[in-house]
C-alpha cells in the first residue's frame, strides 16, 4: 500500500513537470518582473516539481544498488561534470550549470530508479510520453499548415534560438515548441517505440484505431523534421516491428492493418533519404539542378546540405585537435555558447565533440563508457521482459541523436533521457528480483 501510495503521488508530480517542460516554452519566457527586480519564475519553475519528486522518493533511495557498474559510473561522471573548466577563470559558472544540470538528469535518474516498478506502472509513464508526443507533433503540423509558429513569435529573442522557427518553415521543416529540427527529430525519435508498442498491445478495435492515428500523427511530425536521425528511428522501428519476433508474440487481431501502416511509413521514411542523398550526390559533384526545387511547401533542395557537413567535420576535427584542452577537463560547461573561445561558434551541433570540448576528455570517456553500460543491460536483460529491449530502442535514439545536436543541454530533452533511463533501471531491478 505504502509503495503504490508513493508511485501516484510521483506519478502525479512527474505528469506535471513532463507537461509543464514539453508543452510550455518555459525556457523562453520572459522574466517576471516585481518592481525593479526581474525574476526567471518560469525559466525555473521545474525546479520546484523536482523538489516534490525528491521528498516523495528518498525514502526509497536506499534501494539503488550503489555498487552497480552503471550507477558507479553514473557517479564518476556526475563528479567529474563539476570539475569542468578547473583551473579557468570560468570554472564557477561553469559549476553552477553542471548543478543545474544535475537538478534537472542524474537527479531524476536515481529518484525514478529507487522505485519499485511494475509493467503496468511503466505503460501509465509511457501513455503519459505518446499523448505529450502527440500534441507536440499536432502542434508541428499546425505550424507547417499556417506556416507560422504562434508560440515563438510573440516570445522575446533569446540567445538559445539560434536560428528563427520560421526560417524552418521557410523550407518545409517543422520545429513545434522545441525552435529546432533536430530537437524535435530527437523528442519523437524517443517516443515513437513506445507509440509503437502501445499500438501493438491494443486488442479492441477503438483502441487500435485510436493508437494507429496517434502513430501515423507522431511519425508525419517525424518525416517533417527532415532529420537523419528521425529517418533513422522510422526505419529501424518499422522494420523492427515487422521482423521482429518481440513482436510478433503479441496478439492482436489487426496484424495485417499494422503491416500496412508500418510498410507505408518504412517507405516514406527510404523516399526521404533517398532525395536527400539525390540532392547532396548533385551538390557536391556541382550538378545544375536549379536552385530552388519544390514538392508543396517542402524545399527539396534544402534536404541535403553540404556546407553544413563540411561546417561540423571542421567543429569534429577542431574538437579532437584539442582532445586534452585543460588537462583533460575542458573549457567549462556553456563556454562554447559565448563564441569566446578556441570554437567561435555558438553550437557544434554534435553533443560528443561539445562534451570533449567543454567537460574534457576525462567526463566525456566516461559518458561513453555510462553509455556503453546502458546497451548493454539492455542487450544483458532483454529476453525478460519485451519492454526493457523497446524502452532500450528509445534511449538508444538519443545516442544516435547526439550525433546531430545537442539534446542533453535542452531540459526538456534532458529530463526525459535521464527518467527514462531511471525506469528502464528499476524495472531491470524488479524483474531481476522476481
Amino acid at each position: 500500500m505504502e509503495n503504490k501510495y508513493i508511485y501516484s503521488k510521483v506519478f502525479f508530480i512527474y505528469s506535471l513537470l513532463f507537461i509543464y517542460v514539453s508543452l510550455i516554452p518555459f525556457y523562453y519566457l520572459p522574466y517576471l518582473n516585481i518592481g525593479k527586480i526581474s525574476l526567471p519564475i518560469f525559466k525555473y519553475l521545474h525546479l520546484l516539481f523536482i523538489f516534490f519528486l525528491f521528498k516523495f522518493s528518498l525514502a526509497k533511495i536506499k534501494q539503488i544498488d550503489f555498487k552497480s557498474r552503471l550507477n558507479i559510473l553514473i557517479l564518476v561522471y556526475l563528479v567529474l561534470t563539476f570539475l569542468s573548466g578547473l583551473f579557468t577563470n570560468y570554472y564557477l559558472i561553469s559549476l553552477s550549470k553542471a548543478f543545474y544540470y544535475a537538478l534537472t538528469g542524474i537527479t531524476l535518474y536515481f529518484l525514478l530508479a529507487a522505485l519499485s516498478w511494475t509493467e503496468k506502472r511503466i505503460e501509465n509513464f509511457l501513455i503519459l510520453f505518446v499523448c505529450i508526443g502527440f500534441l507536440v507533433s499536432i502542434y508541428g503540423l499546425f505550424t507547417f499548415i499556417l506556416q507560422k509558429n504562434i508560440i515563438f513569435s510573440h516570445l522575446l529573442p533569446n540567445k538559445s534560438v539560434l536560428i528563427s522557427p520560421e526560417v524552418f518553415l521557410e523550407y518545409g521543416r517543422i520545429s513545434s515548441v522545441f525552435t529546432n529540427p533536430h530537437l524535435l527529430a530527437i523528442f519523437l525519435s524517443a517516443i515513437f517505440p513506445l507509440a509503437a508498442y502501445l499500438w501493438l498491445k491494443q486488442k479492441r478495435l477503438f483502441g487500435f484505431l485510436l493508437y494507429a492515428v496517434v502513430n501515423l500523427i507522431i511519425a508525419g511530425a517525424m518525416i517533417l523534421t527532415f532529420s537523419l536521425e528521425s529517418d533513422i528511428c522510422l526505419f529501424v522501428v518499422c522494420v523492427f516491428c515487422l521482423f521482429s519476433r518481440e513482436y510478433g508474440n503479441i496478439s492482436f487481431p489487426y496484424r495485417k492493418i499494422t503491416r500496412i501502416i508500418f510498410i507505408f511509413i518504412l517507405f516514406v521514411s527510404i523516399c526521404v533519404l533517398s532525395v536527400a542523398g539525390f540532392y547532396l550526390y548533385f551538390k557536391v559533384n556541382n550538378i545544375s539542378y536549379g536552385e530552388s526545387v519544390f514538392l508543396g511547401r517542402i524545399k527539396l533542395s534544402m534536404l541535403a546540405n553540404p556546407h553544413g557537413f563540411s561546417f561540423r567535420w571542421e567543429s569534429v576535427i577542431l574538437a579532437f585537435k584539442n582532445w586534452f584542452i585543460n588537462s583533460g577537463f575542458g573549457l567549462g560547461i556553456g563556454k562554447i555558447e559565448n563564441g569566446t573561445n578556441i570554437i567561435g561558434r555558438l553550437t557544434l551541433d554534435n553533443f560528443y565533440c561539445t562534451s570533449l570540448l567543454e567537460y574534457g576528455f576525462w567526463a566525456t570517456a566516461v559518458m561513453l563508457a555510462v553509455f556503453a553500460s546502458f546497451v548493454f543491460n539492455i542487450f544483458k536483460n532483454k529476453n525478460k521482459h519485451k519492454l526493457v529491449l523497446i524502452m532500450g530502442v528509445s534511449i538508444c535514439s538519443f545516442f544516435v541523436g547526439m550525433f546531430f545536436c545537442e539534446p542533453l543541454h535542452h531540459p526538456t530533452l534532458r529530463i526525459f533521457f535521464w527518467s527514462l533511463a531511471g525506469m528502464l533501471t528499476g524495472f531491470i531491478n524488479a524483474i531481476t528480483r522476481t
